[in-house]
């Protein structure tokens, strides 16, 4: 008997605090938008998706940089190779032609090599958890008093606290 109870205990306090914080979402969200559109008097609550936890994307770690600075480099360069090859036309240019020409072999193979390092550090990386997002749907009057169905994401800080962005 105890160990029911126990268990009960347990999800209501589970079930609490997820509806505590989504509660707490929305909170944030309506204080911007009431702060931010021009008929909030028309504002309607459509839905809330559940918090999904956030994290830390590879490509915003200084490997993830790097990496995206060496492809970069050699993009540029493959392009300028690409554009001097296509400005070769004559017999004379012939040697030039198949000195660029290995050189774009030998540029592919390196963007190739750094694509796969990228791909597997990125396969290897353990985001940090970030904060929380949550898709919001609303009803609202638009500038012709119409009304039209908005769909945002928000995200939050891993306090809630804050909106860190949101989007369309």
């Amino acid at each position: 008997m105890k160990y029911a109870m126990l268990i009960c205990w347990v999800v209501a306090c589970l079930c609490c605090s997820c509806s505590s914080t989504e509660s707490k979402a929305r909170k944030l969200i309506e204080a911007q938008l009431q702060e931010t559109v021009a008929n909030w008097d028309s504002y309607q609550f459509v839905e809330m998706t559940r918090l999904d936890s956030t994290y830390t994307s590879f490509s915003s770690t200084e490997s993830g940089e790097a990496y995206k600075v060496k492809r970069d480099s050699l993009n540029r360069i493959k392009n300028t190779y690409q554009t001097a090859l296509k400005e070769l036309a004559g017999p004379k240019d012939a040697q030039r032609k198949a000195v660029l020409t290995d050189s774009l072999a030998i540029l592919n193979r390196q963007l190739l090599q750094v694509e796969g390092e990228a791909l597997s550090a990125e396969q290897r990386y353990e985001g940090e958890f970030n904060g929380y997002r949550t898709r919001f749907r609303y009803k609202i009057n638009n500038e012709h008093d119409v009304q039209v169905m908005e769909n945002r994401w928000f995200f939050f800080d891993k306090d809630m606290t804050r909106i860190t962005r949101s989007f369309r």
